[in-house]
C-alpha cells in the first residue's frame, strides 16, 4: 500500500508533463533544464515542473516541482548547479519536490 501510495502522490517521475515555457542549457552544453507549466485549471493551482536533460544521451529526469506558480526563473551557477525560482540544485544529484 505504501509504494501504491508514494507512486501516485510523491514520485517525481509520475508528474504531469505540462507545457514547455523555457530550455536554458549549461555553458559546456552538457545538460540542459526544461520548464513546464502545469495548468491547475479552476480548483487547482497552476505548478511548474523542471526537467534536466543530459544531451549526449536525450536521458530526462524531473528535478523540479513547484506549486502555486506561473512563472520560472533559471540560471546555471556552474555547469553542473543551477537556480530554479530560488532553489539551488545539483542537476545529478538533487530534486526540489514542494510536497516534500
Amino acid at each position: 500500500m505504501g509504494a501504491l501510495f508514494y507512486h501516485f502522490f510523491y514520485a517525481m517521475y509520475n508528474l504531469p508533463e505540462g507545457k514547455l515555457l523555457h530550455t536554458v542549457a549549461s555553458s559546456d552544453k552538457k545538460y540542459s533544464v526544461n520548464a513546464y507549466i502545469v495548468e491547475g485549471g479552476a480548483t487547482v493551482p497552476d505548478s511548474i515542473r523542471a526537467e534536466v536533460v543530459t544531451n549526449s544521451s536525450g536521458e530526462k529526469n524531473n528535478i523540479y516541482w513547484d506549486s502555486k506558480m506561473d512563472t520560472v526563473s533559471i540560471n546555471w551557477v556552474d555547469n553542473k548547479t543551477v537556480i530554479i525560482n530560488g532553489h539551488e540544485l545539483d542537476v545529478t544529484k538533487d530534486v526540489y519536490d514542494w510536497r516534500r
